[in-house]
């Protein structure tokens, strides 16, 4: 993958923001993202960084890399992780009219390459949390009832164990007006939904919602499906928003 892919010449910087991960009520991760825009070819590019410690007290960091089409397809995808002197790169390209996405793994050992078809628009996971629900625009959302979409999960961490997983996602829009959430004595309005996953074995036709997936809630902004907040079933934080910064006058 070339560089220049994630090139931000003639790109307009939308947002600039950060969050924190939490588990157990403890903080134990941060996130800082920037946005981008570019009219001319019509895209959107998403920089983040994610920067937290391993059980073994190492630094664990992420570059993540997301270039989306103005109709929220993926065009491009790259993470780079780094634990000490450990370093390994994933990347992602399309090809939309051939319905391909091509898959590279490097690390400092192996490599691995794999094609996949796929009929459907298919969103990539990544360690971010500022693209983990760019899908949710990718097509039409119905308002009332569960939606479903596909994600590409990968496994691979410092070694080459396979091709990226297909796995299936529910959403449910659970307000049916904007709701008020207070983040740092603010009061922010956002859209509430809940999501389920469930594993995929082919391509996505009829899903049901498996009843033992545990779903999360998720509070949405109205700017690139940006989420304010992420909880689990009982109300505790597993994402929130630190700080989120407006660089242009934009309703995106």
């Amino acid at each position: 993958m070339e560089p220049e892919i994630f090139s931000t010449f003639n790109a307009t910087k939308l947002y600039r923001g950060a969050y924190d991960y939490f588990e157990n009520g403890k903080q134990y991760s941060t996130e800082s993202f920037e946005i981008f825009e570019n009219k001319q070819e019509h895209f959107y590019y998403f920089k983040a960084d994610v920067l937290g410690r391993a059980p073994t007290g190492e630094v664990l960091s992420f570059k993540i890399d997301y270039k989306i089409s103005s109709r929220y397809a993926p065009i491009a995808v790259r993470v780079e992780k780094h634990l000490g002197k450990r370093k390994a790169v994933e990347t992602y390209t399309f090809d939309v009219k051939e319905n391909l996405v091509k898959y590279n793994f490097f690390s400092e050992d192996e490599m691995g390459e794999i094609e996949l078809h796929t009929k459907h628009k298919i969103h990539i996971a990544t360690p971010a949390i500022c693209t983990s629900l760019l899908f949710l625009k990718s097509k039409r959302f119905q308002n009332t009832g569960v939606n479903t979409f596909v994600t590409l999960v990968s496994h691979n961490r410092w070694k080459y164990e396979g091709e990226p997983e297909r796995r299936g996602i529910s959403i449910e829009r659970i307000s049916g007006t904007p709701i008020d959430i207070f983040m740092g004595g603010k009061r922010l309005k956002c859209v509430k939904y809940q999501m389920k996953g469930q594993d995929l074995t082919s391509e996505v036709t009829d899903q049901t919602i498996e009843k033992d997936v545990p779903f999360l809630d998720l509070y949405l902004s109205k700017h690139l499906t940006i989420p304010y907040r992420i909880t689990d079933p009982q109300g505790n934080k597993l994402y929130e928003m630190k700080y989120f910064n407006y660089l242009v006058d934009s309703e995106r």
